[in-house]
């Protein structure tokens, strides 16, 4: 908990993508959220409303705002980092998923996969307690497994099946998140990499695991690819 408190900086909870629930329980369970993340820790979270002005001024609406939309928008709002994600319902299994984003950087700083069982009662007073502390909580760094070059000239000679130490690899935390969500939609999330970068996932760097994760999640597809 010592990683929670002492923490000031702005946070914009945008609503989730929602699959299932009703229009009623998903701003009950965002506004839980929201107040959650407001009680546990010292972050300034921006009234959903000041949100829904700059979408409305940017002329977007705000289910169809996630990944670089969210991004932007934080960025406009003066938040340092952005939360946008899913949340949806089999029965009384809810399934969420979310990112905290570096709405400076662009960068994911953290993913989140969460699973709960029970009514909306049980989602609201303790699942999304769960999820708050999740979002405020900083990433350990000793998550970064290691580093692999990016480098566009190279000596045939002295190639390496070792990675080059020069770029943080992708964290304990998206590659967890990448596994479920591909699992959740139906794809072979080492095939997808290796395909996309030629890597094994244990080779993928922080950089190419956020943009692996924006595209799972919101179908934001890279330039690149």
């Amino acid at each position: 908990m010592g990683l929670v408190f002492g923490q000031t900086k702005t946070v914009a909870v945008f609503d989730f993508k929602n699959d299932s629930l009703s229009i009623n329980e998903l701003i009950t369970v965002m506004d839980r959220l929201r107040t959650e993340i407001t009680q546990m820790s010292d972050f300034i979270v921006v009234d959903k409303d000041k949100i829904n002005d700059v979408l409305k001024e940017q002329k977007i609406q705000t289910k169809n705002c996630f990944g670089e939309c969210a991004i932007e928008v934080g960025k406009l709002l003066g938040a340092a980092n952005v939360v946008c994600g899913s949340i949806g319902r089999i029965s009384l299994t809810y399934t969420i998923s979310a990112m905290v984003i570096d709405a400076q950087k662009g960068e994911i700083i953290r993913s989140i996969h969460y699973s709960a069982h029970g009514d909306n009662d049980s989602l609201l007073v303790s699942e999304m307690k769960e999820v708050a502390l999740e979002i405020i909580i900083q990433e350990p760094q000793d998550t970064l497994i290691g580093a692999i070059t990016d480098s566009t000239s190279f000596d045939k000679n002295s190639i390496s099946d070792e990675p080059a130490i020069t770029e943080p690899m992708a964290t304990l935390w998206q590659l967890d998140a990448m596994k479920h969500w591909g699992m959740e939609k139906g794809i072979n999330t080492k095939s997808f990499i290796k395909e996309c970068y030629g890597l094994p996932i244990e080779h993928l760097t922080k950089r190419q695991g956020a943009e692996v994760l924006m595209f799972v999640q919101f179908d934001h597809m890279p330039g690149n690819w």
